[in-house]
């Protein structure tokens, strides 16, 4: 029995010890019983996978991660929504505003990225990035139910864990601590998640 089964009874954990890259075609399989995938793995490829295999399931993902040498949290919402586009979309968007790319694998293939880095956040910021995530799912389940106190502000929250003022937008916050929410973006034409079969 898990802590959260101990402390829900009435929940059911279901583990499955799944690679989201390489057992992409398991991970499809499993979403027709989900209502929101929340992604909190290390690295571009995981990020990747579970934005296009959302947007295919249409269900809706929460992004979370820590950037910049744990500088910056970020959690990203990407609603399956003609007018909303996937993570390759919303970064392309971000670069072309002259916005810093966070991800500069993001256009590499799946399975593919830079260098291992060590992981350069601290404990309490990796647990606050993944709270505020966990916070953000329940929040989506929540205002699709009608509940009008759980509407977000935005789809794309930037954290500042250590801030670094001169960063480029929307990364500049300023103050440890402050959240800035950004509006989502439009899907970029020929996208091959958001225009697929």
């Amino acid at each position: 029995m898990t802590n959260l089964e101990r402390l829900r009874p009435d929940t059911t954990v279901k583990p499955h010890t799944l690679n989201v890259i390489t057992d992409a075609d398991r991970v499809r399989d499993l979403l027709a019983e989900v209502d929101v995938l929340l992604c909190a793995a290390d690295g571009v490829p995981p990020r990747q996978v579970v934005s296009h295999l959302a947007r295919r399931a249409g269900k809706t993902a929460v992004l979370a991660c820590v950037l910049e040498n744990g500088g910056i949290g970020e959690v990203i919402r990407l609603r399956p929504q003609p007018d909303a586009g996937c993570l390759a979309c919303r970064r392309d968007a971000l670069f072309e505003s002259d916005g810093l790319r966070p991800e500069p694998t993001l256009d590499g293939e799946y399975g593919t990225g830079t260098i291992h880095r060590p992981m350069t956040a601290v404990g309490a910021d990796l647990h606050l990035v993944g709270q505020f995530a966990a916070k953000v799912a329940v929040a989506t389940m929540l205002e699709r139910l009608g509940h009008p106190d759980q509407v977000l502000g935005g789809e794309h929250a930037v954290l500042a864990l250590r801030p670094q003022p001169s960063w480029s937008p929307p990364f500049d916050v300023r103050r440890l601590g402050e959240a800035k929410w950004l509006p989502g973006t439009a899907p970029i034409a020929g996208c091959p998640t958001c225009e697929g079969p």
